[in-house]
């Protein structure tokens, strides 16, 4: 018989989503591509047309971090959201949806 063995981490997965203020799909895909490209722990980035929590969002990513660093992360986005918007891509909505770590 195998026992299941639960694994303590310091390493937690985000969920990244994103709307651009237009909708358009150039937008989101500068969107998506700044996502991947700007944020060091993001380790995918798509777009893709989903709701969640009742909001519309064009853009997904996922990303790994360390235990505590959700702040830093969600930081990190609302810095991207400012650059982005100084190059004429506007975010309307953004969420970080972090999971929770095993203790």
């Amino acid at each position: 018989m195998s026992e299941a063995r639960i694994v303590k981490s310091n390493i937690i997965r985000a969920e990244i989503f994103l709307n651009c203020s237009d909708g358009s799909d150039h937008n989101c895909a500068g969107l998506r591509d700044a996502l991947f490209d700007n944020i060091r722990e993001v380790t995918s980035a798509e777009t893709i047309e989903t709701v969640g929590s009742d909001r519309k969002f064009c853009v997904t990513g996922t990303a790994l971090v360390k235990k505590g660093k959700g702040k830093k992360l969600k930081s990190d986005i609302a810095d991207l959201k400012v650059s982005l918007a100084k190059k004429g891509i506007k975010v309307s909505d953004s969420m970080v949806l972090l999971e929770k770590p095993i203790t």
